[in-house]
């Protein structure tokens, strides 16, 4: 009897780590996949991309150290015949946590631009979990020479 009790504890143990490693493995596919829809949606200039996924207390402290508001930095992105020269955004070196219903993810993004033009950044974005959906709520960015 005894060992039957112990059996059917190490299953439910056992059940319970295989849904919470699951649970984890969904949410890092999750961030991951947020992460490249505002990459395509900065090169596209999608505000309304851009305006879903960011939170609306979402913050970016910029290389130069201002910090900016959702509104200051989806402001350029209002005007759909705005060009850009922005071609294509190249993450590398991503890593992503997950805690909870908190998230966040380091990495070396690097921003080409027309005329063979690069910029990268060491950038850290934090997400949050709210009512089941993930909003990114902050953005540090490095500079990197």
């Amino acid at each position: 009897m005894m060992k039957n009790k112990t059996l059917i504890l190490t299953l439910i143990l056992l059940c319970g780590v295989s849904v919470a490693h699951a649970q984890l493995h969904t949410s890092e596919n999750e961030i991951k996949d947020l992460i490249h829809q505002i990459d395509n949606a900065l090169v596209k200039r999608d505000y309304i991309i851009l305006n879903q996924i960011y939170a609306d207390n979402m913050k970016l402290i910029a290389p130069n150290g201002y910090e900016l508001t959702k509104e200051i930095v989806l402001s350029p992105f209002k005007n759909p015949n705005r060009k850009t020269s922005l071609t294509k955004i190249i993450n590398e070196n991503l890593h992503i946590t997950v805690y909870d219903q908190f998230a966040y993810a380091t990495m070396k993004t690097t921003h080409y631009f027309k005329e063979d033009k690069s910029t990268s950044y060491k950038n850290v974005y934090l997400f949050r979990n709210k009512d089941n959906q993930w909003k990114l709520q902050l953005i540090t960015s490095i500079l990197l020479k």
